[in-house]
């Protein structure tokens, strides 16, 4: 077996001269105690360490426009089997796999752990060179984050089904809030980026240490990879209903399928796309000993799906909320006439929400109630069922209104360098008092912001 394209680099490598924290070791003698704390990278029956995605450059190994793996391995012609070659519509991992241990049957380029499991031991030509084994190792755990994401998500379907009658029962006892059934996959699927994101630090903290460490490096994953987030949620589809609240438990029954697709759309342009491949996994989190694999029982997953549903159950049954212009929190504690006494929660008496996010003092406000529902007990079912948490349902959707984006239809947004923006998965209604200046700027010649009470001014 020849292995041409695999071993670029490898014996004619020239010692390495940086003067970086991570120095070589070289002619012979170490030259400081930094050397000898640092990975080995080149060893390779040593541990996987993260860093060593950087410091071997496999981005460079992989996609350089002159040395790359990808520009300098060939697409094989009629007349070649494969052994030097890549097949005509091989995914490149696929092809990767099939060079790298000699042999075909190794296929990461879908969901399907049956044909993509990692095994250590797995023959390998003897002088591999340290970027291969790194690049094997980034294919395998990248499949296996997005095989056991799709695995968890089965889990976060029956919780999400758990949490359904309970915001009706509380919030939309007539069962008249419509739902794009796209959307529901959306808020569904997005369900890990959902807590990686920084606004929901804190609240990850109470989360599993795996879910901590696959949430923060799939959403860095994702900022560095905008093409993956938009294949994962594209916008408006043909194919997407509407159905009512009362039916969606049993809609989520058979979801499964489609969350599989929707996952597996990410990871196919990731196994078939090398640049996307580099820059999704260029944190090195795919690189190192800690595993990213979720278990089937990931606690969290659908926290952005509850978020969604209550608030969109609030805005269609007459909730609204209004950010106080000109009181902080510390000022309505002294003020006579608002005289908060703030609880635990940053309650207050008269509906308001105190952000520790933000620092924004928020008023939820309702027109009309059929159960005469107060708005300070609303939100303290909200803390204790666990639906959302008030910072993400206030800061969110007052963030998604700011940027003109409020009732788009889009729970999840891309801002300009295609980063995903979860604010909208938060559809509360915001609104203003009569004769405020609008506080964004206008969408269509008219405010977001609707007038408080539904009303109008005149």
């Amino acid at each position: 077996m020849r292995w041409p394209f695999l071993l670029i680099g490898l014996l004619f490598k020239p010692p390495l001269t940086t003067a970086s924290p991570f120095s070589w070791y070289t002619g012979g003698e170490t030259h400081s105690l930094q050397v000898r704390q640092a990975p080995d990278c080149n060893d390779l029956g040593a541990t996987f360490f993260q860093a060593c995605y950087g410091i071997l450059n496999i981005g460079a190994y992989l996609d350089n426009p002159v040395t790359g793996w990808n520009h300098t391995t060939p697409t094989c012609n009629d007349l070649e089997d494969g052994a030097n070659c890549c097949l005509v519509g091989e995914p490149w991992t696929t092809c990767y796999l099939r060079l790298a241990h000699g042999q075909a049957g190794y296929d990461c380029s879908e969901i399907n752990p049956q044909s993509c499991s990692y095994n250590p031991q797995m023959a390998v030509n003897p002088i591999i060179a340290p970027e291969v084994r790194y690049t094997m190792k980034n294919i395998y755990a990248v499949n296996e984050f997005f095989t056991t994401y799709w695995q968890a998500l089965g889990y976060a379907l029956t919780e999400a089904q758990l949490v359904i009658e309970s915001i009706i029962n509380e919030l939309d006892p007539q069962a008249t809030t419509t739902f794009n059934v796209l959307d529901i996959l959306t808020v569904l699927s997005v369900g890990l980026a959902f807590l990686g994101a920084p606004s929901l630090a804190v609240v990850l903290l109470s989360f599993a240490t795996t879910t901590r460490f696959a949430a923060q490096a799939f959403i860095i994953s994702l900022q560095q990879a905008p093409s993956v987030g938009k294949t994962l949620w594209p916008q408006g589809s043909d194919a997407s209903h509407f159905l009512q609240i009362g039916a969606l438990s049993q809609a989520l029954s058979n979801a499964s399928s489609a969350l599989q697709g929707q996952l597996n759309a990410g990871l196919e342009l990731l196994m078939s796309d090398v640049p996307s491949f580099v820059n999704f996994t260029q944190s090195g989190a795919y690189s190192g000993m800690t595993s990213l694999a979720l278990p089937t029982k990931t606690e969290g997953l659908d926290f952005a799906f509850s978020t969604y549903l209550l608030s969109l159950a609030m805005g269609k049954n007459g909730w609204q909320a209004y950010k106080s212009q000109n009181l902080t929190k510390e000022e309505m504690t002294t003020s006579a006439a608002e005289g908060c006494t703030w609880d635990a929660n940053n309650l207050c008496g008269q509906g308001f929400f105190a952000s520790p996010v933000t620092g924004n003092v928020y008023n939820l406000l309702v027109e009309k109630w059929p159960n005469n529902n107060d708005p300070n007990q609303v939100m303290k079912d909200i803390i204790s069922n666990n639906w959302a948490d008030l910072s993400i349902l206030f800061d969110g959707a007052y963030n998604c209104t700011m940027a003109g984006l409020s009732g788009t239809g889009n729970p999840v947004n891309f801002d300009g360098g295609g980063n995903p923006d979860l604010a909208c998965i938060s559809q509360l209604p915001f609104c203003m008092r009569c004769f405020e200046p609008c506080p964004t700027y206008l969408v269509n010649g008219q405010c977001p912001f609707s007038i408080c009470g539904y009303g109008s001014c005149s």
